[in-house]
């Protein structure tokens, strides 16, 4: 091992640490490197919003979770929080069942963090207003997720 490297590697570990704990850390660091695999974050979206259609076409649940797994963004799993609830606000209950059944195996497989989920159900309801506007039921589909 190198000696400089392994001497200046806490250096490292400790500006990481200070420059993730500022606010909007995380959210910097993404729109820098990206969400996981080195893609932009809008093809990221792209991606996981094709996922859930297909998803919602075929009711694959292990297909969908291979999917995400393969996008390699485990710090990025709140946005697949995010957009799955956010694409079933207008979708008949059993579809919105089948997004939570996803979400649910995303969890009980570990690759979903529970910190992911809740930071992906915070961002929804900061949006829920807006949400609401567009869709009167957001509230109540939202509770519905959140229950299950």
């Amino acid at each position: 091992a190198d000696t400089v490297v392994c001497a200046l590697g806490a250096e490292v570990v400790e500006a990481a640490k200070i420059m993730l704990s500022r606010e909007h850390g995380s959210a910097k660091l993404e729109r820098s490197w990206g969400p996981g695999d080195g893609r932009p974050v809008e093809d990221m979206k792209i991606a996981i919003d094709q996922l859930l259609q297909e998803y919602l076409l075929s009711k694959d649940v292990d297909e969908a979770v291979r999917c995400i797994a393969e996008l390699n963004s485990p710090l990025y799993c709140h946005e697949i929080v995010k957009r799955t609830v956010y694409h079933s606000m207008d979708k008949p209950t059993h579809e919105q069942e089948a997004m939570s059944e996803l979400l649910k195996q995303l969890a009980l497989r570990e690759h979903l963090s529970p910190q992911q989920a809740v930071k992906g159900f915070n961002r929804l309801h900061r949006l829920l207003p807006d949400l609401a506007l567009d869709t009167p039921s957001a509230v109540r589909v939202l509770e519905n997720f959140t229950l299950r």
